[in-house]
């Protein structure tokens, strides 16, 4: 597969929906990434983390499947991966269940990269800068 290497101004947010519920003291986690664009049933595409041995179906939003309880969820007020300037907006567990998908996005750093095939397209992003915000804090995304 040939990559291209064009700049899309376009971010993912990853949420660690656990984090509070289980330790309120313990700080949310989020992670802003870049992306690159490159050159796929009932699943809409697949996210591909390969430093934390993730690859994990995506559903359509409106799916039962898109649940955080069931899969990663694509949150509502997300654009998908081929809206230019858009935000995909990814949401999972991070505990130590089946569905904790997210339990090891802390092993991500700088320049590590998430891949994302949606519609026979692969979307590269590359993390671009990591914060922390309280879970009781106003952080807006």
């Amino acid at each position: 597969m040939k990559e291209t290497k064009h700049t899309i101004k376009k971010e993912i947010y990853i949420i660690n929906k656990d984090q509070e519920k289980n330790n309120p003291n313990k700080i949310k986690e989020d992670i802003k990434i870049k992306t690159e664009k490159t050159n796929q049933n009932n699943y809409i595409g697949v996210i591909n983390i390969p430093k934390i041995r993730l690859k994990k179906y995506l559903y359509d939003i409106d799916s039962p499947l898109n649940d955080v309880n069931k899969n990663i969820e694509i949150l509502k007020t997300s654009s998908l991966p081929n809206i230019e300037g858009g935000n995909l907006i990814l949401a999972a567990h991070s505990g130590n269940t089946a569905v904790g998908y997210f339990r090891h996005l802390d092993k991500l750093n700088l320049k590590d990269k998430i891949e994302i095939n949606y519609k026979s397209q692969n979307y590269i992003y590359e993390i671009s800068k990591k914060y922390y915000a309280n879970p009781n804090s106003s952080h807006k995304m």
